[in-house]
């Protein structure tokens, strides 16, 4: 006889839900009509206009694929991002619009690397499993709500059940981590959230760190009303799916968001994202419809009583708890002391950058040319760079290979050996012999492609410092912007004030074959 499944459902949870719904319901329907007939401008004020806004041309300033002719008024703002107060709501609006669309180019690749991050949750009692929904918020833990795992010993029953999606119609390998409450468990009813410890490799010894994970930002102004709210979700414990079509962001309020979505039961516990893949929020309940008398009511209009099945239900539209909410309880809550250095990562956690696939060509000695993949978009480079830490020399056979952690092979003259490539964290270089194609390195000319330093490199803001004493000489007007390196000039001396750079261990290479 098989199991039956049921799926995390509060009652209590969603009648709190439904009555904030009626209580917000003027100032929601106001600031949405306003949104659809003047624009977000009209619904929203300006203090969370300028964050959106900010972010949004941060994340262009840190983004790989920024391209794109962006007006002056972008272009002035991404090298300046505090001059955005200065500027009206109305050109705010415009920066957010035009921003967003210019992100969206990442849309389907970072949407891709979060989505392995979501899984499954399967709690066995009985003849019977519940089934919800939870995501990596770190290397090792794991939210969901506190309805979908409300204690230590309901987390010790549960697995998490990683790459349960259907790929051109075929089901994928189910991986099942058990959870470690042990190492870690945090938990609380008021705000519906429950953060546990995984085990770091499941039943068939697949790693935890494969799935990657979506950080908690702390920082407002991720969305604004009428904004996509996308979410990835295991409905009625079914395969993996997105909400990216007829969801936007309805309200606001100090600690929840009010949303539309087609969730279902057992979607309780997913993460609830907007267009740039930030999670905004965490979903814990559809807002159920209710009659004159606050009756829920169920899907044939007539009354829906407690006991009944909650996919009977009408809904209404959808609610999540904020991360800022979320992150400000994380952040303030007492642990043990063992448990403290996950909630550190936790806290601390970066938002991953994304990769996009590179190729490399392999010159195989007779002339033919194959394309070798380079670290995709879910790699784990910092593995690859571990093993290759440290610069390290090797001669023979007529050439001298460097490894510093990229690979170089730098052909000497002489002798007739084939040409090698080697691969360190997704990037290589090739050099052959005398007597065949050699591979270089060029430099891109056009400069206007170069981001230049990365103030939110680090996870906070360090931006350029500001010339304030001209007595050495004035400094040429804005940064000279390379690759993830800036510098400004003493325009008289023709000297550095001051230059800056990230450090990646594992930098992008472009190289042509001449």
């Amino acid at each position: 006889m098989p199991d039956k499944a049921t799926f995390a459902f509060d009652v209590n949870i969603a009648r709190e839900a439904a009555e904030r719904w009626e209580r917000s319901a003027q100032e929601r329907n106001n600031n949405v009509a306003a949104a659809e007939e003047h624009g977000i401008a009209a619904a929203e004020t300006k203090p969370r206009l300028v964050k959106r806004a900010t972010r949004l041309v941060r994340l262009i300033a840190d983004s790989p694929m920024h391209s794109r002719e962006l007006s002056e008024q972008v272009t002035a703002a991404v090298d300046e991002p505090t001059s955005m107060d200065r500027l009206t709501p109305v050109q705010l609006e415009a920066v957010i619009g035009e921003t967003a669309d210019f992100l969206s180019v990442e849309f389907l690749e970072r949407g891709s690397l979060v989505c392995s991050s979501v899984c499954r949750t399967a709690a066995r009692t009985g003849n019977s499993v519940k089934y919800g929904t939870a995501f990596l918020v770190s290397p090792r833990l794991l939210m969901t709500n506190h309805h979908v795992i409300a204690d230590a010993g309901e987390a010790a029953l549960t697995v998490a059940e990683f790459g349960y999606e259907l790929r051109s119609g075929v089901e994928l390998p189910v991986h099942a981590f058990q959870l470690d409450p042990g190492a870690f468990f945090m938990t609380d009813a008021g705000l519906d959230f429950t953060i546990v410890a995984v085990q770091e490799t499941s039943r068939d010894g697949k790693r935890l760190a494969d799935f990657g994970y979506c950080p908690l930002i702390a920082e407002e102004g991720k969305i604004m009303v009428t904004e996509p709210a996308n979410i990835i979700q295991h409905p009625e414990g079914r395969a993996k799916q997105v909400v990216v079509r007829a969801n936007r962001l309805l309200h606001l309020l100090p600690t929840f968001a009010q949303y539309e979505a087609d969730t279902k039961p057992g979607s309780s516990g997913s993460p609830v994202f907007n267009d740039q893949w930030e999670v905004v929020a965490l979903h814990h309940s559809g807002i159920p419809k209710m009659d004159e008398h606050k009756n829920f009511i169920n899907k044939n209009g007539g009354v829906w009583h407690e006991g009944d099945d909650p996919q009977e239900l009408q809904w209404e539209a959808n609610e999540g708890i904020r991360v800022s909410s979320l992150f400000s309880f994380i952040q303030n809550a007492t642990v043990p002391d063992a448990e403290k250095e996950l909630r550190k990562e936790l806290l601390g956690a970066q938002r991953p950058e994304v990769k996009t696939m590179t190729t490399a060509p392999v010159n195989t000695g007779d002339d033919s040319t194959e394309e070798q993949p380079g670290a995709a978009a879910h790699s784990d480079s910092a593995t690859a760079y571990a093993a290759h830490s440290g610069p390290a020399m090797q001669a023979g056979g007529g050439a001298v290979t460097v490894t510093i952690p990229l690979q170089i092979t730098v052909s000497l003259g002489g002798g007739s050996h084939a040409a090698t490539a080697h691969a360190v964290g997704g990037h290589a270089v090739s050099a052959s012999a005398p007597d065949t194609t050699e591979a270089t390195i060029n430099p891109d000319p056009n400069y206007s492609n170069r981001p230049g330093y990365k103030p939110m490199f680090l996870g906070f803001d360090a931006p350029m410092p500001k010339l304030r004493d001209a007595q050495l000489g004035a400094a040429l007007p804005g940064e000279l912007k390379y690759y993830h390196y800036s510098v400004i000039l003493n325009k008289d001396r023709k000297m550095a004030y001051v230059s800056a750079v990230n450090y990646f261990a594992t930098p992008p290479v472009h190289y042509s074959r001449t």
